[in-house]
């Protein structure tokens, strides 16, 4: 196991492959959580367009809130490392 410099325990370290600074940190963790997240999120996107029903749809669209909201967080903590 790997200790990353915030403290947090990482299960896995993405490195770049010229210099070796690392780029990406994510522990498997975060992996299933975005994973089931998507899963979830695609899964209420198909109830809706079999059903068209608001109350799916405003759920559909706050599952996607939450993809994006995680995809924004991971996108802007490498930005910070260049």
């Amino acid at each position: 196991m790997i200790t990353c410099s915030c403290g947090n325990s990482i299960d896995k370290v993405v490195e770049c492959n010229g210099c070796g600074r690392v780029i990406q940190c994510t522990t498997a963790a975060d992996d299933m959580t975005f994973f089931n997240l998507v899963r979830e999120l695609r899964l209420a996107q198909k109830e809706y367009f079999k059903t068209k029903r608001p109350d799916v749809l405003s759920a559909s669209m706050k599952l996607e809130k939450q993809v994006d909201k995680m995809i924004d967080d991971k996108v802007s903590g490498q930005m910070e490392l260049f």
